[in-house]
């Protein structure tokens, strides 16, 4: 009996391998296609975008707007 099942374990290691290979390639195809990695990486360096250039954490068109050196400002330049 311990002879007959000898080659069990290793055909179950193969077959569990090629249904978590299946499954992987499955979910990277559907990432692919559904276009969901450009979402993942574009949304949150645009928003970072909007910091670096702007200070502000809106995307960078929106916050060019805020940015401080678009500030109208009053400055009293009266020397005595």
């Amino acid at each position: 009996m311990v002879r007959n099942e000898s080659g069990q374990v290793a055909v179950e290691y193969i077959l569990i391998t090629m249904i978590v290979v299946l499954v992987a390639v499955a979910i990277i195809n559907q990432i692919k296609s559904g276009g969901y990695l450009p979402n993942l990486v574009d949304g949150p360096s645009e928003r970072l975008q909007g910091m670096v250039e702007s200070g502000s954490w809106k995307n960078s068109r929106d916050a060019l707007q805020n940015h401080p050196a678009l500030i109208k400002r009053k400055v009293a330049s009266k020397i005595d």
